[in-house]
């Protein structure tokens, strides 16, 4: 089976902050306790204050010509609803909900309003004999500005399994997206009575321009994240790669399992525990996680986590991860 991945960059601005979007994933901000609701307490650039983002996905367009393909369509609408409910940092609208503006014209910020959310999915499927192309796009519906876009080639051998890994490569590059445009959101916004969300994603900003001053301040700011919300999972994650790196496996499964329990933790909480206990030679359990894990991100591998953790400087530690995932029983790529 052979793809054929088309990436459109859309918005010039990502380029500035594209490391910090590629690791989005590995950090995945810590969510609000309140859900985004589109047009309230915005500011004076008509951007809403931060809290979790929101997203609708909208039933994708079937442009096949035939109505018996609308199924095609239909299914990979909800594959990416489902997926993107898996990250538990996103508040998304259930299928029932954004299915009410199918074969609807309208403009993405009343849906947006309509719905309550900051962030809309929308695309096309068409089916011509063996092939299928499908496009999908993220809009703010705050602005209306189209923030990414991709297209994607494909032949159908086996329905479900192009129907699997196109929603897979969907929802991968959505989640880091959303992640890159909250923290342009944060930046531009006035910078007074900051909340969690807000201190996270611009500390994340302030860290990643790599100089003393900006690592002050986002260690100040992330303080201030952590005070204001101390449920936070990804200290507590942060914490458990922290002992990882210090051969402290048995307080890296503890500070994993600490934010395993709480309901916004994300896949590196599982990876972590995975990887500290297989360092300790508890096998059956790593394997476990390890399935939990991909249960939660199918693609990640070795060769995932090699790329996310580029920001690690010292060798040895991404060593030492990476052979624990190794061990644990994670795929190379």
């Amino acid at each position: 089976m052979i793809y054929r991945f088309t990436t459109f960059e859309l918005d010039t601005e990502r380029v500035e902050l594209r490391q910090a979007g590629e690791v989005a994933a590995a950090e995945q901000g810590p969510a609000n306790s309140t859900s985004a609701v589109a047009g309230s307490d915005a500011n004076t650039t008509g951007e809403r204050r931060l809290s979790r983002p929101a997203i609708a996905v909208l039933p994708f367009v079937n442009l096949s010509g035939d109505d018996e393909q609308e199924y095609f369509s239909d299914a990979i609408t909800q594959d990416i609803i489902t997926s993107l409910s898996k990250h538990r940092w996103l508040d998304v609208v259930a299928r029932n909900s954004s299915f009410g503006f199918k074969g609807k014209s309208v403009d993405v910020r009343q849906i947006g309003r309509e719905l309550g959310v900051s962030y809309i999915v929308e695309g096309s499927v068409r089916r011509s004999g063996n092939r299928i192309r499908v496009t999908a796009q993220l809009v703010d519906s705050i602005s209306g500005k189209q923030r990414w876009s991709d297209q994607y080639d494909g032949d159908l051998e086996d329905v479900f399994a192009v129907q699997d890994e196109i929603t897979a490569k969907i929802v991968a590059r959505l989640e880091p997206e959303i992640g890159a445009a909250e923290r342009r959101k944060v930046v531009r916004s006035p910078r007074r009575d900051l909340q969690a969300w807000e201190c996270y994603h611009l500390g994340v900003y302030h860290f990643f321009k790599f100089t003393t001053g900006d690592n002050l301040e986002a260690q100040r700011l992330l303080q201030q994240s952590r005070e204001l919300d101390p449920q936070r999972w990804a200290f507590l994650t942060y914490r458990a790669l922290a002992h990882i790196f210090k051969g402290d496996f048995d307080n890296a499964v503890k500070w994993a399992e600490r934010a395993g329990e709480i309901p916004n933790c994300q896949y590196w909480t599982t990876a972590h525990k995975a990887v500290a206990l297989a360092h300790l030679g508890d096998r059956d359990r790593a394997r476990r996680s390890v399935s939990l894990l991909l249960e939660e991100r199918p693609d990640f591998s070795q060769a995932f986590a090699r790329k996310k953790l580029f920001y690690l400087k010292d060798p040895q530690q991404l060593q030492t991860y990476l052979e624990g995932l190794a061990l644990a029983g994670v795929p190379e790529a």
